[in-house]
């Protein structure tokens, strides 16, 4: 049987992406194993073969440096038949690799990497990247994103095309009565009191298990700083935000300056699971980003599906990939400005409009029917079926 290695610099216990591809190629018979770096000492339980290179050094140049050295060497004496490189940060010691050996190399990209708003006051670090892509890109057998816009985009820059997976979470149990069943009890669901108790003295008590909600990445041009100070003029229901990155300590700062920080509550970066139950309790989730920043306008975050999937009406930027699917099945509001003022009405026309929830809220259970992985991985299986493994 042929073999096919994914190489990531991510921690392989919290990379959902990875987990589902290499899950749903390993379930269908391919041979895989899935490379990537060590963070944590707990045990991995995956159906599927993973190794893990730990390094001296976790962040920066000198990350990248040894964790690409040691990959390579890796590479060279690995069994493979196919190389698939997970981003530009395994793209060069992979690209290499498979030249030396002959072996075909796959590029998953995840993202515009080289307009990742960490580069933008980094012009030297962001031409080494540049050049990298380059002379990498071009010259991979084939390979594929998680959308069209970011799809298009490296076509035109590097001349070559990509095909479309996108980044669908997994749908676990519903059947069509189950759908059904929730989507004609949705009336009485208990989120839904959320505007009753706005507007009533005596809903204390109800009104203490709501929060609203941001998963993800704790990094710049994440609306994270205009969102914070949003809450002063957001009723008095807490922001829970579960996640961890560079800016979480002035994030915590920030609130603390604009004395916030009894309704502004860090989780920390949860396990999959635990996110999945805080996701899914929350009244309303937030997928905010810069428009300015090329990979984040392109881009398709998975936190917009996560809300989809466990029935929260979302407050997502008006990007035209998020404009696509709003067309088809619109399961949050779309905001045309990353401001204060956009975020609040937005956040305020959900808790007051209790049918305008209640809708949003029905279509979200109707997207997640075809916006899931089970639907997705058809095209992730046709791309790998397809492939001639022969160089």
């Amino acid at each position: 049987m042929q073999k096919i290695i994914f190489t990531v610099t991510s921690d392989l216990n919290t990379d959902q992406r990875m987990q589902r591809i290499c899950s749903s190629l390993h379930t269908h018979g391919f041979d895989i194993l899935l490379v990537g770096r060590h963070l944590v000492t707990d045990n991995l339980e995956f159906p599927f073969p993973h190794k893990r290179i730990k390094c001296w050094f976790n962040s920066g140049i000198l990350f990248y440096t040894e964790y690409n050295i040691r990959l390579f060497i890796f590479l060279l004496f690995a069994k493979m038949d196919v190389l698939c490189s997970i981003d530009l940060d395994t793209l060069l010691s992979g690209r290499i690799a498979s030249l030396l050996r002959n072996k075909k190399q796959i590029y998953d990209a995840h993202e515009y990497f080289t307009e990742s708003p960490e580069l933008d006051d980094r012009p030297v670090v962001k031409k080494i990247w540049e050049g990298i892509a380059r002379i990498t890109i071009p010259y991979v057998h084939s390979g594929y994103t998680v959308n069209k816009s970011i799809a298009d985009f490296l076509s035109d820059r590097y001349g070559k095309e990509l095909s479309v997976i996108r980044n669908f979470p997994e749908i676990k149990t519903d059947t069509s009565a189950e759908v059904k069943a929730k989507l004609s009890s949705i009336t009485s669901l208990e989120k839904t009191d959320v505007y009753h108790g706005l507007q009533s003295a005596n809903s204390n008590q109800k009104q203490q298990d709501l929060y609203l909600l941001y998963q993800g990445v704790l990094n710049k041009g994440r609306g994270l700083e205009a969102l914070i100070k949003s809450f002063h003029q957001i009723p008095d229901i807490p922001l829970w935000i579960a996640g961890d990155g560079d800016i979480k300590k002035e994030l915590e700062e920030l609130a603390l300056r604009e004395s916030l920080s009894d309704r502004i509550k860090f989780l920390g970066k949860l396990a999959p699971a635990k996110l999945k139950e805080v996701t899914k309790n929350a009244t309303v989730g937030y997928n905010l980003l810069d428009p300015s920043n090329k990979n984040y306008y392109f881009s398709l975050a998975n936190k917009y599906f996560d809300y989809m999937m466990a029935g929260v009406p979302s407050i997502s930027m008006n990007f035209p990939e998020y404009a696509l699917i709003h067309e088809d099945i619109p399961f949050s509001v779309l905001i045309d400005t990353l401001s204060i003022d956009a975020i609040v009405e937005a956040t305020l026309t959900l808790l007051n409009n209790e049918d305008r929830y209640k809708k949003i809220q029905a279509n979200c259970f109707l997207a997640r029917q075809k916006y899931n992985w089970q639907m997705e991985e058809k095209q992730l299986l046709e791309f790998y079926k397809n492939l001639s493994f022969k160089q």
